[in-house]
């Protein structure tokens, strides 16, 4: 089922996720049990493999489950603008 692959996070955590909703609905949900103000980096159109693909790459940033520190690839497929495929980017 097509959806939307997501970042969202706060200061230097990233969640990536896939949701069959509103990325911001779903922000608005996992605010429920955050102090820190959750704020939707990007999404873009996708499947649950997709998501999963994004996790296995980005494995090395990992803290915990899905989240992830901002920096290096996950930081770099931030400013891609999040897309549900994303190649790294070859160093000059």
């Amino acid at each position: 089922m097509l959806g939307q692959v997501y970042a969202l996070g706060y200061a230097d955590r990233v969640k990536v996720g896939w949701s069959g909703v509103d990325p911001n609905w779903r922000r608005t949900q996992l605010q429920r049990t955050y102090p820190e103000t959750l704020v939707l980096f990007g999404a873009s159109p996708g499947y649950m493999n997709d998501e999963k693909a994004l996790h296995a790459q980005f494995a090395a940033h990992r803290i915990r489950g899905e989240w992830l520190l901002r920096e290096g690839l996950v930081a770099a497929w931030i400013e891609a603008g999040c897309p549900a495929r994303f190649e790294a980017p070859v160093p000059a």
